[in-house]
């Protein structure tokens, strides 16, 4: 599932030849070696029929390929390309993704990722059909195993787009505010917190100890994006903390670890 997570990002775009708006140093990764953020644990957000969808996909490409399959182990890692993206639609037949009413956007424009530097892109546009669309994507993995050029294509799949009738109580929410975790987590002098907004929003992050004690607030006027709250744990007991992140009548709550 990991290797689908790191070209789960690329689908960010081939379609489009506009750079994404979108600033891939916004995502801290913390000391892994390679991710993508939205990871299946968290999840893409669904589509709702006729209504305008924005998500943002930050990627961190692994220098050793190794870390993606163990059949790039002898492999020199050039870069990694995004050569098509499909779903099952359904009369089971494989579609462009572009059918769906959606815009894919990569950044850099042309998506190809070097090896040990950090992207991101943008998913855009206005989902126009009801259902769950399981994803294909097609990469390339370009480089150089024993002195000769290795161009290998390398299809994921397993990762489904769900587009619903009408929003939901959860998602009306969500499309106000959506949060990531907290990354690093644990921390150990601070941690960076990433509230997506979709419009100019005060976005207030409260810390409290297990206990129920505030021992932190910080405020930021938000604008409509990625906005990222830093949080200084320098200064805190090691220990197990709870942090609630508020933005007009959106409320989430998860958990901090601090250790130092």
């Amino acid at each position: 599932m990991n290797k689908f997570l790191l070209f789960l990002s690329l689908f960010v775009s081939t379609l489009s030849f506009a750079q994404a708006d979108c600033d891939a140093s916004s995502h801290d990764f913390g000391a892994v070696e390679y991710g993508v953020y939205p990871d299946t644990t968290v999840g893409i957000a669904d589509g709702v029929l006729n209504e305008p969808y924005e998500q943002t996909i930050y990627i961190l490409v692994p220098s050793d390929p190794s870390v993606i399959s163990p059949l790039f182990a002898l492999l020199t890692l050039e870069e990694v390309s995004l050569v098509g993206i499909s779903y099952v639609d359904g009369t089971g037949n494989l579609s462009d993704i572009s059918n769906l009413g959606l815009t894919l956007e990569c950044n850099p424009a042309n998506c190809v990722f070097l090896p040990g530097e950090q992207y991101c892109g943008v998913i855009s546009g206005v989902p126009n059909q009801v259902g769950s669309f399981p994803i294909v994507i097609q990469t390339e993995i370009q480089g150089v195993a024993f002195n000769a050029p290795v161009n290998s294509p390398f299809d994921f799949d397993g990762y489904t787009f769900n587009v619903t009738a009408t929003a939901s109580v959860s998602q009306s929410a969500e499309a106000q505010i959506s949060i990531q975790p907290a990354t690093p987590n644990p921390a150990n002098n601070a941690t960076r917190i990433n509230v997506a907004l979709s419009a100019n929003e005060t976005a207030t992050v409260r810390l409290v100890n297990m206990v129920g004690e505030q021992v932190l607030v910080k405020s930021i006027q938000g604008k409509r994006g990625d906005n990222i709250v830093t949080l200084d744990v320098n200064d805190l007991p090691a220990g197990i903390y709870l942090y609630s992140v508020e933005a007009g009548s959106y409320k989430t709550t998860r958990k901090l670890v601090v250790e130092h």
